[in-house]
């Protein structure tokens, strides 16, 4: 089945995506995309795809100067419209589908997060990842990926977690495991702290309690585990780790969007 594609802004896993879809054999234009000529107009498609996440930082559509209203503005009123990250979208955009909610997606990139947050890691520490001790917090896909990761490369690695399904999980993966927000093994012992987890997970005064210049790396949306003045003001280092697949491996993410796109359109519902 060959489908209509319009991708609208993004970076440059939109400029992935496209080439993903055309080797698929589907018709694709691109309108404001990053680094590619405008092969046509929002309303030239059936599907139209949004970035991920959709707005930037100003409000507008990522890559894009257009607000959610005029780029809703300038799409088929018939048509179909995916992006990441959409929440607070569907005044604009009715019946919005949200990408990121889809577990095959989630998955597929928890590996590019993975690996981009471990090359955070390395150019934030002053030593070598091997035998150092580094704590996850939360053990849900990007954590366990993370985990299992970072153990090949022979660090010390403590995951964190509520549950004690998930604290069994952990210990099945031969890695130690603490309960998030107690942090009994003590939290003086790590070299660098990835949180997972888009809650409160570490205090401010629990923060003090780390190594000075501890890299203190936020994979999690918004709102995080932890601020960034929170852990300025405890001498330690904050590192975004925000849209990573994007930033670090936008081949492998735009892939991995075009994969999931094309299974859940051709699925069955």
């Amino acid at each position: 089945m060959e489908f209509c594609f319009t991708l609208l802004g993004g970076d440059d896993r939109q400029r992935y995506l496209a080439e993903a879809l055309r080797r698929d054999g589907h018709r694709v234009c691109t309108f404001s995309v990053p680094g590619l000529r405008d092969t046509g107009t929002p309303s030239d498609g059936e599907i139209v795809v949004l970035p991920t996440p959709v707005l930037g930082n100003e409000g507008y559509i990522r890559g894009t100067d257009l607000t959610p209203k005029e780029a809703a503005g300038m799409i088929s009123g018939d048509a179909a419209v995916f992006g990441g990250m959409t929440e607070g979208l569907e005044g604009c955009f009715p019946g919005i589908t949200d990408m990121t909610r889809w577990d095959s997606l989630a998955l597929a990139n928890a590996v590019p997060t993975a690996e981009g947050a471990i090359g955070l890691a390395l150019a934030a520490m002053p030593g070598t990842l091997q035998g150092s001790r580094v704590l996850i917090i939360g053990a849900g896909r990007i954590g366990l990926c993370l985990a299992r990761k970072l153990k090949a490369l022979d660090c010390r690695v403590t995951v964190t977690a509520r549950k004690i399904r998930d604290l069994a999980a952990i210990e099945a993966l031969g890695l130690h495991s603490d309960i998030t927000g107690a942090y009994s093994l003590g939290l003086d012992r790590y070299d660098c702290v990835f949180n997972t987890v888009p809650a409160c997970v570490l205090t401010s005064q629990q923060l003090r309690t780390l190594r000075p210049g501890c890299p203190m790396i936020e994979l999690a949306s918004r709102p995080g585990g932890f601020t960034r003045s929170d852990c300025q003001a405890a001498g330690l280092q904050y590192i975004s780790g925000a849209a990573l697949p994007g930033r670090t491996a936008p081949l492998a993410a735009g892939e991995n969007i075009a994969r999931a796109l094309l299974r859940h359109l051709r699925t069955p519902s």
